[in-house]
């Protein structure tokens, strides 16, 4: 696939920036204009690019899930007491460790 002069695999890095896309498939047949697929099917081609997209929004979604869990966890040190636990630990190493006692050190 070619999307403004990139292609292979770096093709989505390319709109992920984007305001807003505009899907175009081709339905014409020419040897001389490269196909990834050496054939022409403009359904296979649109659903192949649907999957990529749905795909790469998967990744942005599983980010934000650990992004939220982390903030969770740190929300859950201040609620146990280890208040200062992530403003003295270097970005996103924060350890626990539980007491004898049950209660947390961070």
């Amino acid at each position: 696939m070619e999307i403004g002069g990139t292609r292979g695999a770096n093709w989505l890095n390319a709109v992920t920036d984007a305001d807003a896309l505009c899907v175009v498939v081709r339905e014409f047949d020419d040897p001389s204009v490269f196909h990834p697929h050496d054939t022409v099917d403009p359904i296979r081609d649109a659903r192949e690019l649907e999957t990529e997209f749905i795909l790469a929004d998967l990744g942005l979604v599983e980010t934000r899930l650990e992004r939220i869990a982390l903030f969770l966890a740190l929300l859950e040190l201040m609620r146990l007491g280890a208040v200062n636990a992530w403003q003295t630990a270097p970005r996103g190493e924060i350890q626990v460790a539980r007491r004898g006692d049950g209660r947390v050190d961070g």
